[in-house]
């Protein structure tokens, strides 16, 4: 690695950082107001066909942009989600649709992502879509992402970027913003609000 990546790289993860901590604590705002927004809506593409949100109305979501190339924090995010929904009842859990929406749609596929997301917990549904769609939909939520390459080899790069679980009530509010380091039982106890 060139020193000028050794420069680069550190500085991309403090912008996206600090980007970040901006955004959640506007969406945190957001989310304890007395009115809660409606959630941005989207459509992206699922296993199955086209996926909406409005689709999922009448049911609690709680929704994660990442990759699956992603070296630490998404793995360790996504098995946070996994533990809160292994604490719900099985009744509670079919009240609740975890969304996983890809920010490096170039090398993430549908049937890579559902391989991923499967290990982690087996109603976790992946969604894709092209560039375009997916930085439409992150910017909606505040979700700031940036390739950052470490390599000449253009397929070598890392998608830095901000992390927070997004709550949405039956009703399609965004009742709830919660950062990465939500532990699984506090996590679990804001997903379960969302099945009453």
């Amino acid at each position: 690695m060139t020193r000028f990546y050794r420069i680069l790289i550190p500085l991309m993860v403090a912008l996206v950082a600090s980007a970040a901590g901006f955004q959640y604590h506007r969406y945190q705002q957001l989310s304890t107001a007395t009115e809660q927004p409606t959630a941005p809506a989207f459509t992206l593409n699922s296993a199955q066909g086209p996926l909406s949100l409005a689709q999922l109305s009448g049911q609690g979501v709680v929704l994660y942009f990442g990759y699956t190339s992603c070296p630490d924090v998404c793995p360790v995010d996504l098995g946070v989600l996994g533990s809160a929904l292994k604490q719900l009842s099985p009744a509670e859990q079919e009240q609740v649709q975890p969304l996983f929406i890809t920010l490096d749609p170039e090398r993430d596929s549908l049937q890579r992502m559902a391989d991923y997301a499967a290990f982690f917990h087996p109603s976790l549904l992946p969604l894709h879509g092209s560039l375009e769609q997916i930085s439409a939909v992150a910017r909606s939520y505040g979700v700031i992402f940036e390739k950052t390459r470490y390599s000449n080899d253009p397929s070598l790069y890392w998608v830095s970027h901000s992390a927070n679980f997004f709550l949405i009530n039956p009703q399609g509010l965004l009742v709830k913003v919660l950062p990465r380091e939500t532990p699984a039982g506090e996590l679990s106890q804001q997903i379960r609000l969302l099945t009453r």
